[in-house]
């Protein structure tokens, strides 16, 4: 006897260590997303980290590719050197809880049991590959012995990375839920006596005419939608004490709106949401060094090299915008604005910004490059300027630019932790 009891005790005393003494990370490799296909549907378990000592776990069922019927809540929890598998099945015991304690774990498998359990009374998973999870449940039911194998399978990450960098990327930190909106309205300048651009439109629309007013507040009740909290516009801050004196006389029906984008949507939005101001953001930084040294800018580019490259920019640069400003003569207000606020069109917006001028100078000057960024110079500075009128309440901030502005502004806001974009198309969901 005492031959055969040495050997079983060393033996449990293994196994405690290897159950007992575990890390709280030892079951990570549970974590994601596994599906297994029953031909009646789909069943998908899903763990994630709940907090440093316990993972959550969900199953569902899938029918017809959208019915999900949820089954059953999991969890892997440490305590005490201890794990343990918890379920609560939809259902059944009374929803309550039931407990399994982990009586093995090695590598990528464990064994969990509870000998007092109906059915089942062990539990078994085991990672068998990258994309390969095999689970099964067993013990007496009725007097007789079943088992229940679950062949789970997780699609494969691009780049062949395994789950662990998944979850790792999923809980990386500084990305907290974020705290403001912002919605950039790009849009065509309404005067063009005030476009700065390096095109400007050959034929104005008259804005004031009674179809355009009639468009404009139809658009402005989609705006309204936003529920904005303060309308920003295209003009620096030193001339937000006049903009807010015109804003209050038209308020008090003393000012008549004028044709720029900045009254007719700005203003006119501001007075429905009862807003007491509306906010100058713009920010104009000086030329670059490279820039100011160039007296002949055809001799700087024939002598430091891109002359080709421009040539190409301002081809397509005339021929996109020409495109674009010719459907703003069939389009209503509202639809013109919301094609120019597509995705495909701010994508062309930065295409352009990265062809052909971005590419005038040579190696040791850089007066294209520099051009590029003193317009991102520009752009972060508004951003900037955005950023210091948020309160620590939610903010929900509308910002009506030049169009050609609306991909970068929305970039450096989808980059900062604390705001969400809101897009435009969103409004009319």
């Amino acid at each position: 006897m005492n031959r055969i009891s040495l050997p079983l005790g060393l033996l449990f005393a293994l196994l405690c260590s290897i159950v007992f003494g575990q890390k709280s990370d030892a079951l990570k490799w549970v974590l994601g997303t596994w599906k297994m296909n029953t031909g009646n549907g789909l069943i998908v378990e899903n763990w994630k980290i709940l907090n440093d000592s316990t993972l959550y776990g969900k199953s569902v069922f899938v029918r017809n590719g959208t019915d999900t019927v949820p089954q059953e809540s999991l969890e892997l929890a440490y305590r005490k050197g201890i794990w343990s598998y918890i379920s609560t099945v939809q259902g059944q015991n009374n929803n309550q809880h039931v407990a399994f304690k982990v009586v093995f774990q090695r590598g990528s498998e464990f064994i969990c049991e509870n000998p007092a359990h109906d059915f089942p009374q062990r539990i078994a998973y085991q990672r068998i590959s990258a994309t390969q999870m095999l689970a099964s449940i067993e013990g007496l039911r009725k007097g007789r012995f079943s088992k229940q194998n679950f062949n789970y399978s997780q699609e494969e990450i691009p780049g062949g990375a395994n789950v662990a960098i998944q979850q790792a990327i999923k809980n990386l930190p500084l990305s907290p839920k974020p705290a403001h909106k912002v919605l950039v309205l790009g849009s065509m300048h309404f005067d063009q006596s005030s476009n700065a651009s390096d095109w400007k439109a050959k034929k104005e629309i008259d804005m004031l005419s009674p179809q355009k007013q009639q468009e404009m507040e139809t658009l402005v009740q989609t705006l309204e939608k936003f529920k904005p909290t303060k309308i920003c516009i295209e003009w620096p801050p030193n001339q937000d004490s006049l903009f807010n004196k015109r804003y209050n006389d038209y308020r008090e029906g003393k000012w008549a709106l004028k044709v720029g984008e900045y009254y007719q949507i700005g203003f006119r939005l501001a007075k429905v949401m009862g807003h007491s101001k509306v906010y100058c953001i713009d920010n104009k930084p000086k030329q670059p060094e490279s820039l100011l040294e160039i007296e002949d800018w055809d001799k700087y580019v024939a002598n430091a090299g891109g002359g080709a490259e421009l040539e190409r920019y301002e081809r397509l640069n005339e021929q996109f915008n020409q495109y674009i400003d010719s459907l703003k003569y069939q389009l209503s207000l509202k639809d013109y604005l919301l094609f120019i606020n597509s995705d495909a069109v701010k994508k062309e917006y930065k295409r352009l910004w990265f062809t052909g001028l971005v590419h005038v100078g040579n190696q040791r000057t850089y007066a294209g490059a520099d051009l590029t960024g003193n317009w991102y110079q520009r752009n972060t500075r508004i951003f900037s300027n955005v950023k210091k009128l948020c309160s620590e309440s939610e903010e929900r901030i509308l910002i009506i630019y030049g169009n050609s502005h609306a991909f970068i502004l929305e970039e450096a806001f989808r980059s900062a932790q604390e705001f969400e974009v809101v897009p435009l198309s969103s409004l009319l969901k």
